[in-house]
């Protein structure tokens, strides 16, 4: 493993080269990648929606994976208790009763629970997706409408996860002040992680797909991003 991934976030992944030398494959462990592009399935949206958890979701206790966003509305709400210092004109003595940084994080918590919601249903629609196609419950158009259904669902996800992310990433220097940025805090890491991560799929594209699928009943490609 080469540690040459330079991009600004998402510094502790495993995104850089990977050199394998002399190492036995046996058959059955090649996956044949060419039939998730010739028929519609659940692999893309289950893709997706791992990308949307990074992004708002997800309890374990590492940055990435504790999702992005919910890791900045912590260290917002620390920051209101603890850190924060009131502005002067506020006429309160803590910041944590300061009407506007109150106002922040509630905004901070609605839209990443929002997304987070989001993310949570568009799971259960490919759960049952992915469930139908595998024991063989439906075929034909029906099987591809329903799965085109949680390609959009997690489409709408992403959407939401991605825009909740950044918005959650950004204002939680509305938190604190300059005091955020200081180095020492590394509160930068979850801005930097976020815009990172969200750049690997055009969210423009998920805008797209929805609108053909609601108004002209377009199914979304079939890909690894649906």
């Amino acid at each position: 493993m080469l540690d040459d991934w330079d991009g600004m976030g998402q510094r502790i992944t495993a995104s850089g080269t990977t050199l394998l030398k002399d190492v036995p494959v046996l058959p059955d462990q090649v996956i044949p990648l060419a039939q998730w592009y010739q028929r519609r399935n659940y692999i893309g949206a289950s893709a997706q929606l791992i990308h949307c958890a990074i992004d708002i979701d997800i309890g374990i206790d590492i940055d990435i994976d504790i999702g992005i966003g919910l890791a900045a509305l912590d260290d917002a709400v620390e920051w209101s208790r603890s850190g924060a210092r009131p502005v002067r004109e506020s006429g309160v003595d803590q910041a944590r009763n300061d009407p506007y940084i109150l106002h922040t994080v509630g905004d901070l918590a609605a839209a990443i629970h929002g997304a987070e919601a989001l993310v949570e249903k568009a799971a259960l629609t490919v759960d049952l997706a992915a469930r139908t196609q595998l024991q063989g419950v439906l075929k034909g158009e029906e099987l591809d409408a329903l799965l085109a259904r949680s390609s959009i669902a997690v489409a709408e996800a992403k959407i939401a996860s991605t825009r909740a992310a950044l918005h959650v990433c950004e204002r939680l220097y509305e938190v604190g002040g300059a005091a955020t940025t200081q180095s020492r805090y590394n509160f930068d890491r979850h801005w930097r992680n976020a815009r990172t991560h969200t750049t690997h799929d055009a969210v423009a594209y998920k805008y797209k797909a929805i609108g053909d699928y609601l108004v002209n009943g377009n199914y979304p490609p079939i890909a690894f991003t649906y």
